[in-house]
């Protein structure tokens, strides 16, 4: 597919056509469109109307695409990356400096646009991807580095003109249309508060990380704006992210999760029933007010089955599993339930955490040729690092795996 580019801004005949295109474009079924790698570079036109043409070509194809290539990354086990032709209109941020010496000029705008859209369509990606594909497409963004500027020059852009982050509370942060706001300032700051909304829900640890290393004087500014606008909504998200997973499990399982959600106090309540005569076994996931700068919090509510030193060590490693996992409070109820039914069956747990699940989602599986006893991996692994010596934590014999 060409669309016809030119270096002015305003070009009425070619912007006419551009917009009838786009039209036509949204009506053609998603399935018809194959191939939209040769759209990526349309990104960059110094021209809005192609830059929105573009855009809405890929915002409409590339989230349907990701449900096969979930599926087809589930059968090969082979890995996935953003495309490569995405991944470059990322590596040049803009700056303020920018910004600053050509202010009236609309090429500023539309080159900061056409980076900004491009961050879009990355978080496109995710949507409908399986967590698997989406733990690529997070590696593919932390390999080339690219996460960190966008950050930089959104708060640097957010807070230019009174030194303090710009007020969210009229921008819809959970959605974005282009060419919806009064001038292209406006629009970037909507576009800048919404990428941010979305780098907390996708790329939370990543985020999170660039906040702690932040300077001082934008440390405290950005966690409390952040409290105010968007982490809110973060959470909502990700406690209805719960309530779905819920909804889709068998309520007539023998010893099912049950869940209280609250989401005035962004507070799950998880309970297994262990048998009549006893309590259910219990904890509580809170999600704090600056989420997920700040971690989900994991509390023991009742404790059934097992010690209090092994209690404690189940809590931290449900807590592990949840950032292990970018935030994703599924995998942690799904450790929980995991840990509690292995414990009911007698399930083998690790010598070294005393838990049935680790934080990578695993059961122990190295086991020691002499003492018989079962390890996690990333037990293990942590045991020889820190003893510099490749024994047993138990039986102190050279490990031999069997």
């Amino acid at each position: 597919m060409h669309i016809p580019d030119s270096a002015t801004t305003f070009h009425q005949p070619r912007d006419v056509t551009v917009e009838l295109l786009r039209r036509l474009i949204k009506s053609i079924p998603i399935e018809k469109l194959e191939d939209v790698s040769g759209v990526f570079g349309l990104l960059t036109a110094h021209s809005r109307s192609v830059q929105r043409t573009a855009f809405t070509i890929l915002h409409r194809f590339i989230p349907q695409a990701q449900e096969q290539v979930s599926f087809d990354v589930a059968l090969s086990k082979t890995s996935v990356s953003l495309p490569d032709e995405l991944i470059s209109l990322l590596l040049e941020t803009p700056t303020m400096e920018m910004v600053n010496e050509a202010y009236g000029d609309d090429k500023v705008w539309t080159t900061i646009r056409a980076y900004l859209l491009s961050w879009k369509v990355v978080f496109d990606h995710f949507t409908n991807a399986s967590l698997p594909v989406q733990e690529f497409y997070t590696t593919n963004i932390k390999e080339n580095e690219v996460l960190i500027p966008l950050l930089e020059f959104t708060f640097d852009f957010l807070q230019k003109s009174h030194g303090k982050i710009v007020d969210a509370s009229k921008i819809d942060v959970q959605n974005f249309e282009p060419d919806q706001s009064e001038n292209a300032e406006r629009e970037t700051q909507w576009l800048l508060v919404h990428l941010y909304y979305l780098c907390l829900r996708h790329l939370a640890n990543m985020t999170k990380n660039w906040w702690i290393d932040t300077k001082k004087r934008i440390k405290g500014p950005v966690e409390s704006w952040t409290e105010k606008h968007i982490s809110p909504l973060v959470s909502g998200d990700a406690l209805q992210g719960v309530e779905d997973w819920i909804s889709t499990q068998d309520p007539n399982e023998e010893r099912a999760l049950t869940l209280k959600i609250s989401p005035k106090t962004a507070e799950i309540i998880a309970s297994i029933p262990v048998d009549e005569e006893s309590p259910p076994v219990s904890i509580s996931i809170s999600l704090p007010p600056a989420y997920p700068l700040h971690p989900a919090l994991v509390v023991g509510r009742s404790r059934v089955l097992v010690d209090e030193k092994k209690w404690k060590n189940w809590l931290l490693t449900i807590q592990g599993v949840i950032m292990f996992a970018n935030g994703n409070l599924v995998d942690g109820l799904l450790a929980f339930r995991r840990n509690v039914q292995g414990a009911l069956k007698g399930q083998s747990e690790c010598a070294i955490c005393y838990s049935v699940i680790s934080t990578d989602m695993q059961t122990p599986n190295k086991r020691c040729a002499t003492c018989k006893n079962t390890f996690h991996s990333v037990c293990l692994f942590r045991w020889f690092k820190s003893s510099n010596q490749s024994t047993c934590p138990l039986c102190r014999n050279n490990f031999v795996y069997v």
